[in-house]
């Protein structure tokens, strides 16, 4: 399976390049983290989901943590939000 890149770039996060294993489907995701310039909290991830928060927990199975985007478009319960 070929790996994924995701870059970018914003003028109020710092971006940080991390590596992520696909909680559902395995593939590895080189992806990005904004943080936060005022609190380095993480705003923004790209290339994946971070469903241990509020937001995307509900797209989540037991047990995981993060989801490709692949994954996450595929879910029929993202699709129909």
């Amino acid at each position: 399976m070929n790996d994924i890149y995701y870059i970018g770039a914003n003028a109020l996060h710092e971006s940080e390049p991390t590596t992520i294993i696909c909680d559902r489907c395995g593939i590895k995701v080189h992806a990005c983290v904004w943080r936060s310039k005022k609190d380095n909290t993480i705003q923004v991830t790209s290339g994946f989901y971070d469903v241990t928060g509020p937001c995307w927990k509900q797209f989540a199975l037991s047990g995981e943590e993060k989801i490709c985007d692949e994954c996450m478009l595929k879910d029929m319960r993202y699709q129909n939000r």
